[in-house]
């Protein structure tokens, strides 16, 4: 993730904030959740 900025972490999780364009460089199984706030 180029781009991403760490929002929020602790021993369990960590929460980035980035613009999906610039994320598709994410590993393949990385991801459990992805919430998005569309216009």
């Amino acid at each position: 993730m180029n781009s991403a900025q760490l929002f929020f972490q602790d021993t369990a999780i960590a929460i980035y904030h980035a613009d999906f364009l610039t994320t598709a460089c994410v590993p393949d199984a990385s991801v459990d959740l992805i919430v998005t706030s569309p216009p």
